[in-house]
């Protein structure tokens, strides 16, 4: 019990991350305001947590744009209720392997990239509908886009820094559980209802009904607000479509005008009404195509590639999964962005390195859109 409080204790004060035998972390610090910290290093990965201005982290590495950090003090997620045994100490035991962490109390986002292991030892923060809310691990890690992290110098230099920040972090974990909890639950509440705005907004546009001035401050909430890339990508297709349709109505508009007063720009009108009406039917059918694929929920998204003799899919730099499939010729598929559904393979035997996990695919679709932001 003693040994299983220091280790404990250790990660709640350092948080979560792993540093490559050799390599010394970095301290750095946050220069903005409400910086989300991400499950993973690109926006499709759910928000963990929220730095300020002058925050402190431990930078273990990057990919891309992004800093991969370990927050003092950790951070909050959630583990299956079903996988771990709770303890009269506030604390949770994994009674499995290849435990997933998870962002929210659910599946229906991507996890985090740290497995747990059989026996780790971690604090419960509270529970909801069969899942545990927990502190990260020691080797957990997160990622903060990189524009928003500036490095100070070797973190052994700014060790009694980071203690305290990681102290004063552990403190606001522990003595606001159902305050984070249910600021969490209202985050995640007006999420789900931006996106049922959005989804609704383009039923009306695609149907040619509806407020075009509130559809618009709908769409334009979602472009500023919204964490996830295929909700703002269908919003923006969808604000373009209205002023598609605001250009078409316009020039019909002129048309009649000039029909009316026998104009010699009639013809010159019919042809820039025509080649309007055309545009705004492609951008029609177009958005059509987004909304389809924004109500279809993937395992993964990317461009699949063809890496030392494996099968992978790739985004934004970084491999998601290993791919196999028994149904589908993935070579057909090189070098296309696709949506993937299926189900992880376990490990082939213990001590391998895990690495991108392997999906045996059961579906797959060439897609239209393609991802952006930060």
């Amino acid at each position: 019990m003693r040994r299983r409080g220091l280790l404990l204790l250790a990660a709640l004060l350092l948080g979560g991350g792993t540093v490559r035998a050799g390599e010394e972390t970095r301290a750095a610090e946050i220069t903005g305001d409400r910086v989300r910290v991400r499950a993973g290093p690109s926006t499709r990965y759910a928000v963990l947590a929220r730095l300020g201005r002058g925050d402190l982290v431990e930078v273990l590495g990057g990919e891309g744009k992004w800093r991969r950090v370990r927050l003092p003090g950790g951070y909050a997620c959630w583990v299956h209720g079903s996988l771990v045994r709770r303890e009269k100490d506030g604390t949770a035991v994994v009674t499995a392997t290849r435990v997933l962490l998870r962002p929210t109390a659910g599946k229906e986002l991507l996890p985090l990239e740290t497995v747990l292991d059989r026996g780790e030892v971690l604090t419960v923060l509270g529970e909801k509908e069969g899942w545990v809310r927990v502190i990260a691990p020691l080797r957990a890690f997160a990622y903060v886009y990189g524009e928003y992290v500036r490095p100070l110098g070797p973190a052994r230099e700014y060790r009694r820094e980071l203690a305290a920040a990681a102290e004063k972090r552990r403190r606001e974990l522990l003595a606001s559980r159902p305050g984070e909890e249910a600021r969490a639950i209202a985050e995640e509440r007006a999420r789900r209802e931006r996106k049922k705005a959005v989804i609704a907004a383009g039923a009306e546009i695609l149907a040619g009904r509806g407020d075009p001035a509130a559809q618009e401050r709908v769409l334009q909430r979602a472009v500023l607000e919204d964490d996830d890339d295929l909700t703002r990508g269908y919003a923006r297709a969808l604000l373009g479509l209205l002023a598609l349709r605001r250009e078409a109505e316009r020039l019909r508009e002129d048309l009649a005008k000039a029909r009316a007063a026998k104009e010699e720009s009639v013809a010159a009108l019919e042809k820039r009404a025509a080649e309007a009406e055309a545009r705004y039917r492609e951008a029609l059918k177009t958005a059509r195509e987004l909304r389809r694929e924004r109500e279809r929920p993937w395992r993964g998204v990317g461009v699949i590639e063809k890496r030392d003799g494996t099968t992978v899919l790739v985004a934004k730099g970084r491999v998601l999964f290993r791919l196999v499939s028994k149904r589908f010729k993935l070579a057909d598929y090189v070098g296309r962005r696709v949506g993937v559904n299926g189900r992880l393979l376990p490990v082939k035997k213990d001590g391998e390195s895990p690495g991108p996990p392997r999906l045996l695919v059961e579906k797959i679709e060439i897609l239209l859109l393609e991802s952006g932001g930060r």
